[in-house]
């Protein structure tokens, strides 16, 4: 029975270890076209100013992209980046929903994150985005 007990704890364990190794990237949030584009052009902006954009080579996942994932790569390719499927900086990102108009963007670079928050309205006058937040920086330590 112990070792039953040992064997159902370790289990549990390497389960759960699992788990937290395993980051999945992409979109996570169902949202309409112009919340999409208000945050893609956003997100390129914020890139824009920390990384030279004719210098810049970032490399994406082609099966992590959703809606945003492919708006990210047509703004990034327009502002001048090179985007790969094959070399340059790692990039990825997690496009999520914390409430219904409520919406979160980390992008997940080599060196660093960046994550921002966002809002979404819908009025007689359309729909209504801002960002309800500053850029949150984490530079990763190797």
């Amino acid at each position: 029975m112990k070792k039953l007990l040992v064997l159902a704890f370790v289990s549990l364990a390497s389960v759960l270890t699992g788990c937290v190794g395993n980051i999945q990237y992409g979109d996570f949030a169902p949202a309409e076209s112009l919340v999409v584009e208000f945050i893609a052009d956003d997100a390129v902006s914020q890139l824009a100013e920390i990384y030279p954009a004719a210098h810049t080579s970032f490399e994406m996942d082609p099966k992590s992209l959703g809606v945003l994932g492919a708006a990210l790569e047509t703004r990034m390719r327009d502002s001048g980046f090179a985007v790969s499927y094959t070399e340059g900086r790692e990039f990825n990102y997690i496009f999520d929903v914390l409430t219904e108009n409520r919406f979160r963007l980390t992008l997940d670079l080599e060196d660093s994150k960046f994550s921002r928050l966002y809002s979404s309205e819908t009025t007689p006058q359309g729909t209504q985005i801002e960002a309800v937040s500053k850029w949150t920086v984490f530079n990763k330590e190797f």
